[in-house]
């Protein structure tokens, strides 16, 4: 079973725009909607579809394993447009259909730090055969293949942790 939600956020309220600006932060606000209760982690992707303003709301779309209950999250009653209810999808997938979707990742690997052996970190990939390697990991890991002739790789550039997206993407 699969949940897909449809935030609409008020992109000018100041934590809104912050944390449109900031993915990593989106990310984790959204994931408080979901029961991490018993050692589960909840399985959440998200998109912005649509990043406001001009007298539009932000539009992000959530996809879950778990329903969410949107009332674990604080925001403000001006942060919130609108929530609508969560759809419930029920895919019938068949071994060999073919599916197109678009993905912006982070992809790292964990490494030995040079400086300390004993400790692993996470290192950005950065090379287009290796974020190739890097997908085709993760698809053999969730059960799909990835046509690498369907694939088209799209650079945002690099941010560190708390510099602000631009909204263009």
């Amino acid at each position: 079973m699969i949940y897909l939600s449809r935030l609409r956020l008020n992109p000018e309220s100041r934590r809104i725009k912050s944390e449109l600006g900031m993915p990593y932060e989106l990310h984790r606000t959204l994931s408080r909607a979901f029961n991490h209760e018993n050692g589960t982690k909840p399985r959440v992707m998200f998109r912005v579809d649509d990043y406001g303003g001009r007298g539009r709301p932000a539009v992000v779309i959530v996809q879950s394993d778990q329903l969410p209950d949107w009332e674990r999250v604080t925001w403000k009653p001006h942060d919130i447009v609108e929530i609508a209810p969560p759809r419930e999808l029920e895919p019938d997938l068949v071994e060999g259909t073919i599916l197109s979707f678009r993905l912006r990742a982070n992809p790292t690997i964990k490494t030995r730090s040079r400086a300390r052996p004993e400790k692993k970190t996470r290192v950005p990939i950065y090379n287009d055969d290796k974020l190739l390697e890097w997908l085709q990991r993760k698809g053999s890991a969730g059960g799909f293949v990835v046509k690498q002739s369907g694939v088209i790789i799209v650079k945002e550039g690099t941010r560190k942790t708390g510099e602000r997206h631009n909204g263009s993407g």
